[in-house]
């Protein structure tokens, strides 16, 4: 892996780590690129608005120019309303470098409402990752009522990536659904989903996930070289 593309600070309500702490701890790890994704306001317990993410950017720069060996990307979690819609204005979604996006809410629509509401949000520009498509938490909640097949293929169409969760309360997608995802025409990301600096090693339950649906890293999208990483994202 060269870079996360899932990870929170304590911008989150729910991170625990400074931005620069993270950035300093990946570069460690060997990353070439990292995503910062911290909660948007749509969560139930609260998130960035338009002012605060407007706010971050300007540490994020600072970061940048503290930590240059890693390429920073200013990205946020973004919350699928459900109608479809993210839960922050176009404007400040503007100013994003890309994002990843997942349902947090409303997990008792029908199966149409949800696959509808996640399909809409592949189609906006800045959504570059669906989060733990299935929404499930192991021992906790159960999935959505999703046609994945549907979702799987808006994906595939969109160029948008299926993440491959390593948090251990999450492990989603799963093996057999990574199979299907890359059956779809898919790519995939494997990310840690880190709240916390010892949580970025969860990235090796979302590599072992990989390994077991037989996933070779050149389907894997923060496998890429750093140039191609941006060519990628910027292709879509």
């Amino acid at each position: 892996l060269r870079g996360d593309l899932h990870v929170h600070t304590d911008w989150s309500p729910d991170g625990r780590v400074p931005l620069l702490d993270l950035a300093r701890a990946c570069l460690a790890r060997g990353y070439r690129y990292l995503l910062v994704t911290d909660h948007t306001k749509g969560l139930r317990f609260g998130g960035l608005d338009e002012q605060g993410v407007e706010r971050q950017a300007r540490l994020v720069a600072k970061v940048r120019a503290a930590v240059p060996e890693l390429a920073l990307f200013h990205g946020a979690e973004l919350n699928i309303d459900p109608s479809g819609d993210l839960d922050l204005a176009d404007s400040a979604l503007g100013g994003l470098d890309f994002a990843v996006a997942a349902v947090h809410s409303r997990f008792d629509l029908s199966r149409e409402e949800q696959t509808k509401r996640v399909i809409k949000a592949l189609g906006h520009p800045v959504v570059k990752v669906l989060a733990h498509p299935t929404g499930r938490r192991v021992g906790i909640r159960p999935p959505l009522d999703l046609d994945l097949d549907a979702v799987f293929a808006a994906a595939a169409e969109e160029g948008v990536a299926l993440e491959l969760n390593g948090h251990r309360d999450r492990l989603d997608l799963s093996a057999e659904l990574a199979e299907h995802a890359l059956a779809a025409g898919c790519r995939l990301a494997a990310n840690s989903d880190a709240h916390r600096l010892g949580e970025l090693f969860n990235v090796e339950n979302a590599v072992a996930t990989a390994q077991r649906a037989g996933v070779g890293a050149e389907l894997v999208v923060n496998t890429l070289e750093l140039d191609d990483f941006v060519s990628w994202v910027e292709a879509q």
